[in-house]
């Protein structure tokens, strides 16, 4: 900065200099050019004196003449330094001018709000910015004090701050560290916004810029991914915990199927096979919830219009409901095809109707509507996990209790309830979660206290490609379940469930090889002389996972077959390559199930059943 203002004094200190040689240099060309002339013109003198002076001084004459030659230079000098002086001014009026009109500019122009006080922090500068930030008019506001734009609480603080900065010596504060602070908009709603402010003394007060950024937009996505993350790492646990409970249920339903295939119906332990049969499948729904929050559940996703959807389910919502709750279903005139799992976007709707439900004890009314809209920047600021483009929508929307919004921050955490204890589960809101971030698309939520809540569901809209393969039409599934002597060679970490499957297979006619892990089926592959027709293998193992062990075999065994078995798995990304045929059974499995996909997968592979002999 020293140097600066030594570059702009020294101009000011040398031009008195210049000046005085300019004016000694004139009166010497004066004394110069009377003497040239007396000495030239000995007669000019006298005949000044006649003609112009009308007198016969000589001496007069000679002073007049003199005085004449000697200011004629400084009348020249004087009037082309007032020339050069006047357009030196207009230039700088001229550089001024661009100058402010380039600020006026960059402040109106601003993404930011940018406010100008005076000493007393009055408004004397309020940008185009801050009229849409406060909701104010320039012409208002200007004259104004700062206060009408915080809130009442802090307006002391703020003024002492703003006078001591004022005195700090400090000029500015940079916007790497701006502080944090709550505005007032003009209806009266705070919101929080980061500040950066400077001062100048001129004119004997001091002006101080204050530059105000609206943060709530950030602070909303901020939250907003904090709470995807954390229900990401609690989705990750639960899909762990699932996939052991699916252990469990697999072998206890399994073996329900079996007791009731070898007890009469009259048998009163059929009955009782029957419960324990039950109560594993409603363990299993308890599981697939779990699976479908953690985006492990595996689906069979298809092209399906989510408004013909809703109005196939209306008799099944309205059995849901009670008869003090109104419905009312509203669906655009668009189709709305999204790619999903049928039997997801059941759970879906029917979760998000019971909630509804439960939030109205005295009754109410449900309003739920499906249409298309489009996602845009503005709503992808505040929800990062979408992109911008056409969704369908699912809006589902009560008249009840409502939720402040440290409730609302939590629903969609697994075991999460406001429900009194044997209720509920917790895991229903949890559940839509799930499935609405497996199938890409995003969740909504705004609720009031005493007013009610509406969820709104985005869920992208199927491609043209999609519709196009959704046109194809399907091969059906064989029925035949008996085997024909096929070998099976299974592959489960879990001895009980590995018993289970043996049992299983070897009842139905079948030739049953069975290994703990990869290393254990590759050894029982290498010592088998015969044919092994299809491999039959748990996804998740120590040390070598399915997929692993099916491409490691396919290798040394072409032409065999792959039935899959896991709670939470995608088929795509299993498909080992070279492989003739593939299925996935989706675990707890009933016997029925497991021996449909084996089935299903031998006749692919050109294995007919034939009838075991006798």
């Amino acid at each position: 900065m020293g140097s600066n203002q030594g570059t702009k004094s020294a101009p000011v200190k040398a031009a008195p200099q210049r000046g005085v040689r300019r004016l000694l240099f004139a009166l010497l060309l004066g004394v110069l050019a009377l003497l040239a002339l007396r000495w030239i013109l000995p007669g000019l003198i006298p005949l000044v004196a006649r003609l112009v002076l009308g007198t016969g001084s000589y001496w007069l004459a000679a002073a007049v003449l003199g005085m004449a030659l000697l200011f004629t230079p400084l009348l020249v000098l004087a009037a082309w330094l007032l020339h050069r002086t006047e357009r030196r001014g207009l230039q700088v009026e001229q550089e001024l001018r661009s100058s402010i009109q380039r600020y006026s500019s960059v402040v109106a122009t601003a993404m930011d709000a940018i406010l100008t006080l005076d000493s007393e922090q009055r408004v004397i500068v309020f940008n185009a910015a801050a009229e849409k930030m406060f909701g104010v008019p320039a012409i208002e506001a200007i004259g104004r004090p700062l206060d009408r734009f915080l809130p009442a609480q802090t307006r002391a603080s703020h003024a002492g701050h703003i006078q001591r900065f004022g005195q700090s010596g400090v000029t500015t504060r940079s916007m790497t560290s701006p502080a944090v602070l709550t505005a007032l908009r003009a209806n009266g709603e705070s919101f929080p916004i980061e500040a950066t402010i400077s001062h100048v003394s001129t004119g004997g007060q001091t002006l101080y810029t204050v530059i105000l950024r609206d943060i709530s937009a950030r602070l909303r996505a901020e939250e907003h991914l904090k709470q995807v993350q954390r229900v990401e790492a609690i989705g990750r646990l639960a899909g762990g915990i699932a996939h052991d409970f699916n252990t469990l249920l697999s072998v206890i339903l399994g073996y329900a199927e079996l007791l009731q295939g070898e007890l009469s119906v009259d048998d009163a332990r059929h009955a009782r096979a029957s419960q324990i049969k039950s109560a594993a499948e409603a363990g299993a729904l308890l599981t697939r919830q779990l699976l479908a929050f953690s985006r492990h559940q595996p689906v069979t996703p298809e092209v399906l219009d989510l408004g013909e959807l809703l109005g196939n389910m209306l008799p099944m919502i309205e059995r849901l409901l009670r008869a003090d709750i109104e419905l009312s279903v509203r669906k655009g005139d668009e189709a709305c095809p999204v790619k999903a799992d049928p039997g997801q976007m059941q759970q879906l709707v029917l979760n998000l109707a019971a909630n509804a439900a439960d939030a109205m004890p005295q009754g109410g009314r449900i309003s739920m509507e499906v249409r298309a809209v489009e996602l845009d920047t503005a709503y992808v600021a505040q929800h990062p996990v979408v992109k911008v483009g056409r969704y369908a929508m699912l809006s589902v929307g009560d008249t009840g209790t409502g939720m402040d919004r440290e409730t609302a921050a939590h629903i969609f955490e697994p075991f999460f309830t406001t429900k009194d204890v044997g209720k509920g589960t917790g895991l229903g809101l949890a559940t839509v979660y799930g499935i609405v971030r497996a199938s890409g698309g995003d969740i909504w939520v705004y609720s009031e206290p005493g007013v009610g809540t509406i969820f709104k569901v985005y869920l992208p809209l199927a491609s043209a490609r999609e519709l196009a393969a959704q046109a194809q039409p399907r091969a059906a599934s064989p029925e035949l379940l008996r085997g024909g002597g096929e070998t099976i060679l299974l592959v489960e970490d879990s001895a009980s469930l590995r018993e289970l499957g043996r049992v299983i297979l070897t009842r139905e006619g079948y030739q049953v090889l069975v290994a703990e892990d990869g290393d254990a089926a590759l050894d029982v592959a290498a010592a088998y002389a015969g044919t092994i027709h299809l491999l039959l293998t748990d996804v998740v193992m120590p040390r070598m996972r399915g997929p692993e062990l099916a491409q490691r075999l396919i290798a040394l065994r072409p032409g065999m077959g792959v039935v899959f078995l896991s709670g939470y798995a995608d088929l795509a990304a299993l498909h080992p390559v070279g492989v003739a045929a593939v299925e996935l059974v989706e675990k707890p499995y009933t016997a029925e199930a497991l021996l449909m996909a084996v089935r299903r997968v031998l006749v692919a592979c050109d294995h007919p059943a034939v009838p075991p002999t006798a």
